[in-house]
Parts: C-alpha cells; structure tokens; sequence
C-alpha cells in the first residue's frame, strides 16, 4: 500500500516535470545527432580532409552571420507565445512577416563575407551565394522552431528537426551512391536546399491563427527581451562555431577538417539538450514563480542524467567509430574526441541553466555570463592551440564551458522560499537601461 503509493507520487512528480518531453526532445536531438553522424563519414570520404574544410569554413561563416541575424529574437519570440497561450501567429501577428524579410541582411553579411574568406578558391561567388542562403535559411529555421516551441508543440518541433536533417542525409546517400563528387560546392547546395524545405515546414506547422488582434503581443515588448537576451541568443560558445573559425585561421583547413569530424561525433549531448532549453523557457514563462521552481529543478536534474549517460556512451564507442566510418586519415580525431564530448556536455547543460535563467527574469545576467565566458575562450583557445595544437582547443573549451555553467547556477534561483524574487521583466523593464546601451547599440 505504502509502495504503491510512493511509486504512484514518483510518477506524478516525473509527469509535473515533464519527463515524457524531456526524453521525447532528448531523443529527436539523438536522432538528429545520428543521421549528421550518417552523413559526416560519407561527404568526409567524398571531399576529403582539405574539401570537408572548406565546406566546414562556409558553414560557419553563414552560422556566425545567422546567429548575429537572429541574435535574442528565437528567445523573445518563444518566451512571448509561451507567455500569451496564443497561437504563434495570433502572438506574433504582424511580425512573422518582418522578421522574414529582416532575415535578408544576415544573408547578404554572409554572402560577402563568405567571398573574403574564399577568395583564392576558383569557385569564390558560387560559394558566397551558398553561404549567403545558408545564413538567410537558417535564420528562418531559428524562427519557425522558436515559434513552435512556444505553441508547447514539442512533437512537431521533433518532427521538424528530423525532418529536415533527413532530407539532407538522403540526398548525400543517393550522390554517394549513385555519382560520387569531391565538389564542395555541391554538398553545400544540398545543405542550403534541405535548410529552406525545414524552414518552409516550420512555418507550415504552426497553429492556424484565430484572427483576434487583442492576442498579438506588442512588439516593442518582445524586441526589447530580444535586445536584452541578444548575446545569449548568440550562443558564440559553440553556435556560432568559434573554436572551428580560430582553428581554421590559426591551424589551417586540414586542422579543421580533423577538429570537425571530432565535433561531429561528439556533440550528440549539445544537439539533444538544445531542444530541451528551447521547450523549457516557455514552459516555465507560462507558470506561477512557485510552480516553475520544481519544475525547473527537474529539467535540469534530468539534464544532468542525460548528459551523463550520453558522455559515457560517445567514450566508449569513439574510438571504433572514426576508424570504421571515417578512416585511418582521421584517426587523430579519436584522442581529441575524448575531451570534447566533456566540454560539450558542459555546453549543452548551460543552454538548459541560461534558458531557466531567462524564464526567471535573469535575461541580461545570462547574457552577461555568455559574453564573458566567449572572450574568455577565444583568449583560452589561441593560448592552447599554440601550447597544444588541437588538443589545447579542448581543454580551453572544457574549463570555459564549466565556468559558464557555474556563473548561471549561481544567479538563479532554486528553492521554493525564494520564488518571489522571480518575476517576468515587466513593459517598463524590457526598455535596456544606460547600463545596457552598449548592448542595446550591438543590435
């Protein structure tokens, strides 16, 4: 009697909290962590080492441009549909449309970009118009997930996410299959085609709006929270793809090529917990402070676990996998792998704390923690390549990335006696104050 009664507690605590979501999100990302996983040998085997790295090179130049694009926007967006209970085009009415013209600019950045970077390539203004649709298609992509993860559409978030990364993987199978290519180029076409499909998918996933006008949130207030959670929009940690730009730069397009393979097998802890951070910020925005407290407790709990688990499990099968799918040219990647899954882990588990941080009205303090902990790696990162070539990269990304976390665990709060101090920034507080004019003036 008293057994079944704890047992029947335990699983009403797991269902408050959102278990069954938790592991629904955590394994669309693992679906999408193993279709990359798919592909990432075979346009390896295709292109090359050399070839693999310039594609890499054009994908995060578009990257950097789209994140600085979309900036808090997927944030202010999610948290103000969560808030509302309103379908996203009823909440964002208005704006969607905006939004997907302003996308254009962060497309133009890259494509310009993109032909600096490239330039002594024969193929220089083919890869710039890639790049330049990579960034645009991918700032849509960002959009569209916010926009359904603020619904509490997580099912249709996972189907889009898969989706859209199986289309791709496809299409590389059936060249490889069918007509091999070492053309960059080509690969990065596929990649631009399936982003645009995955954008126009998410869009066509949202509820269909009701027409009441006295739903639409005032977009002063959710360009404000943009503003205001701008850096930690960004997500220069590991979205943007920084430590890949400086070991580009500094160690040249055959380091890249090994450092993105390791990447590529590593990250599953970073792509399943992501999910996790964008359901979890509306979700808490739309309950009461003393509800969202153990709840978010829970989330992060059983992020932890995850994380956990998903590191133990990339250690033990790194090794076999690069030699079996990568080959014997990329086996430097295994020792490196070793310390990146940690830092990964370490990454996606902040994704989760600076999401629960910004439910919690800590917006510009999870920014701050963001922008701090960036500067710090890119000083971190170029001491180490020089100390130790690849491997001094991970050990910067390992010691930044838990620094990060600790800053975040530390401006929130995690105990029920403390929930009034919680609170949504009101109108008045989303207007960025003089302390936050250099933010403000970043946008």
């Amino acid at each position: 009697m008293n057994q079944g009664s704890a047992v029947g507690r335990l699983t009403h605590r797991l269902r408050a909290g959102g278990l069954r979501a938790i592991v629904s999100i955590a394994l669309a990302g693992v679906g999408v962590q193993v279709l990359t996983f798919v592909s990432g040998p075979i346009v390896a085997r295709m292109l090359g080492a050399d070839g693999r790295g310039l594609m890499v090179l054009v994908i995060v130049v578009a990257s950097l441009c789209s994140a600085f694009g979309v900036g808090g926007l997927p944030a202010a967006a999610s948290h103000a549909v969560g808030a509302s209970g309103a379908a996203a085009r009823d909440a964002a009415r208005g704006l969607i449309g905006r939004w997907t013209l302003a996308m254009l600019g962060p497309g133009l950045v890259a494509g310009i970009l993109t032909a600096i970077v490239v330039r002594h390539e024969d193929e220089w203004l083919l890869l710039s118009v890639l790049g330049a649709a990579v960034a645009y298609f991918q700032c849509l992509n960002y959009l569209a997930l916010a926009l359904l993860q603020g619904e509490g559409a997580i099912q249709r978030v996972n189907s889009a996410r898969l989706i859209g990364i199986a289309a791709y993987v496809a299409a590389v199978v059936i060249i490889f299959v069918a007509v091999p290519t070492e053309h960059a180029p080509t690969i990065l076409a596929i990649y631009a085609a399936s982003l645009a499909g995955g954008s126009v998918l998410g869009w066509c996933m949202l509820r269909k709006p009701t027409g009441d006008t006295s739903l639409a949130v005032p977009s002063s207030e959710v360009h404000a929270f943009a503003r205001r959670a701008w850096t930690t929009g960004l997500k220069p940690l590991d979205a943007l793809g920084l430590d890949q730009l400086l070991v580009g730069v500094v160690l040249g397009q055959a380091a890249l090529g090994i450092y993105s393979v390791a990447v590529s097998v590593t990250s599953l802890p970073l792509v399943a917990l992501n999910g996790v951070a964008l359901a979890l910020l509306p979700k808490l925005a739309s309950l009461e402070p003393g509800d969202s407290i153990g709840v978010m407790r829970r989330w992060v709990l059983a992020s932890v676990g995850l994380a956990a688990a998903m590191v133990l499990g990339i250690e033990i099968v790194l090794g076999p996998a690069i030699r079996i799918f990568f080959g014997d040219e990329f086996e430097p990647a295994i020792g490196l792998g070793r310390l990146l899954v940690i830092a990964w882990a370490f990454l996606a588990l902040r994704r989760v704390l600076a999401a629960a941080a910004q439910a919690q009205g800590r917006v510009v303090a999870a920014s701050v923690a963001e922008g701090v902990s960036t500067v710090l790696l890119a000083v971190l990162a170029y001491v180490g390549m020089k100390a130790d070539d690849l491997d001094g990269v991970a050990w910067a990304m390992i010691g930044v990335s838990v620094f990060c976390c600790a800053w975040l665990a530390a401006v929130m709060t995690w105990r029920h006696d403390s929930a009034d101090s919680i609170h949504a920034p009101e109108a008045d507080e989303l207007e960025p104050p003089v302390t936050d004019t250099v933010e403000h003036r970043l946008t």
